[in-house]
């Protein structure tokens, strides 16, 4: 009992201080120690830690994400659109050569059809309209038209034979000439104010020569119908260039074979409808070339008697070549000075209008083809080269939400381990917390049992301590005297 009480009431007394509650008695508190502190910050500081290194993964692993699955879906846009404009290009580069050999197969049969150059320019092929649109049909060519090379002198007995020719000629659609003095038969020409009136002299601003080239035969389409059967065509800007070029290319070699193979041209760009005075200003609904090619005569292949001419539609090529699953291209058709685009919006190829109206956020996607014939190798003439665009459409039939699902996914799955990572930590804190406050409950226990019951125990120990030196006197006294003195006491 007294070793008890004396290690209870030797307990350390700077471990504790007296501090006054809010009630004013005294209540103890622990010091915290250095160590206790350091520990504490740096649990701190591994939590911001971890936080930040939460934050920052689910940020980088987001964006890389996000980036992976967009750049994946930009490479296909790419690889698919780059897919769909090579064969594109080469189908139309492919057609625009068969149309070439289809208009020379015109020309060639004719040829033959009309051996002697001695029967030019009074010449029909009765079969003309029928072969022309199959021909047509299969070549892409939007007309193909006949134009004897017909010299003002030759003009009266060509009028004469035309007009015996057309009267007779059931296939014939009687063009409707609108104003009197025109006549079946009848070379013509528009006025300047695209009035048609006869055509005597074969004059023209447009060209040096005074020839005669009149659409005797030809197929009809939409825009180009049968009034203008006997039209001069020579006398039009664009096709008095070609014309021009190629009897330039005729004349200016002695190779007939080679003339035969490389003497063609292609006009620039044409608007059509034409304007009439009827109607000077009519909608623009397509642009097209023409396609000139020269007739020699089977008997006579170094005599220029003619041209075969096809219109060019290059809507009707797009048509061909693009699949009809796309959506969003834009076709851009360039002749150097000239520049007009179709649109495939859903697969249907839609003139848009002369100029270049590509979304120009796509430039850098351009794919391009120039459009080339071996019958164009020897004629200064128009180059043709085509564009090929994407669109936002065509970009979005390969783009999807998945990378942002896929994004907002990871986010939440670092969410989820961050809330898992605070709950753990509260829950640790709280584990913590209560064994904290078991031990604090102890130490109080000690402060009190010593604060309370040391000041009596200290009394009743000095009280036993002076007790027993009392009673050690008294036995050592005791132990000294003498028995009769002992028995006295």
């Amino acid at each position: 009992m007294n070793m008890f009480v004396q290690n209870l009431c030797s307990n350390n007394e700077t471990d504790i201080i007296q501090q006054k509650s809010s009630s004013g008695s005294p209540k103890p508190k622990l010091y915290q120690s250095s160590a206790d502190s350091t520990h504490t910050r740096n649990i701190t500081r591994l939590r911001i830690l971890l936080t930040a290194v939460l934050i920052a993964a689910a940020a980088v692993c987001t964006t890389m994400g996000f980036l992976l699955l967009s750049g994946n879906e930009k490479e296909l846009f790419e690889s698919q659109f780059g897919s769909i404009a090579t064969s594109g290009l080469d189908s139309v580069k492919s057609n625009f050569i068969r149309q070439n050999r289809g208009l020379n197969e015109m020309a060639v049969t004719y040829s033959f059809n009309f051996p002697n150059s001695t029967q030019w320019p009074t010449v029909a092929w009765p079969g003309f309209r029928q072969a022309a649109e199959l021909l047509g049909d299969i070549s892409a060519l939007d007309n193909i038209a006949f134009s004897p090379l017909v010299l003002p002198e030759e003009l009266p007995e060509y009028e004469a034979y035309m007009k015996t020719y057309y009267e007779n000629d059931d296939s014939i659609i009687v063009p409707n000439y609108v104003v009197p003095w025109v006549t079946l038969g009848m070379v013509w020409n528009f006025t300047r104010n695209d009035i048609p009136m006869r055509d005597t002299t074969g004059s023209t601003p447009n060209s040096p020569r005074k020839i005669l080239t009149p659409i005797a035969q030809f197929t009809y389409s939409d825009t180009i119908g049968p009034d203008y059967l006997g039209y001069n065509a020579h006398t039009f800007d664009e096709f008095a260039t070609v014309f021009d070029a190629v009897m330039d290319c005729v004349e200016g070699s002695d190779n007939q074979t080679y003339v035969a193979r490389h003497c063609g041209g292609i006009s620039d760009a044409v608007e059509l409808p034409f304007g009439t005075f009827l109607n000077p200003d009519p909608p623009l609904a397509d642009i097209q070339a023409q396609l000139v090619l020269p007739i020699f005569p089977a008997n006579n292949r170094s005599a220029l008697v003619g041209f075969m001419s096809g219109a060019v539609s290059w809507k009707s090529l797009i048509n061909i070549a693009i699949p009809t699953y796309v959506n969003g291209v834009d076709c851009v058709f360039s002749t150097g000075k000239r520049k007009f685009t179709y649109r495939v919006t859903d697969g249907v190829v839609s003139f848009i209008g002369p100029g270049d109206y590509h979304d120009f956020a796509y430039s850098k996607y351009e794919r391009s083809a120039v459009m080339y014939s071996s019958y164009l190798d020897g004629t200064e003439g128009v180059d043709y080269t085509l564009y090929i665009y994407p669109r936002a459409e065509f970009e979005s039939e390969y783009s999807s939400n998945l990378p942002i699902y896929a994004a907002v996914a990871l986010v939440v799955v670092f969410i989820i381990c961050a809330v898992v990572f605070v709950a753990y930590d509260v829950l640790v804190q709280r584990e913590s917390g209560r064994k904290e406050a078991i031990l604090d409950t102890k130490r109080r226990f000690v402060r009190f049992i010593s604060h309370e019951i040391r000041t009596p125990l200290n009394t009743v120990r000095l009280g036993m301590k002076l007790f027993e030196s009392e009673l050690s006197t008294v036995s050592h006294t005791v132990v000294k005297a003498k028995p009769a003195e002992v028995q006295t006491v």
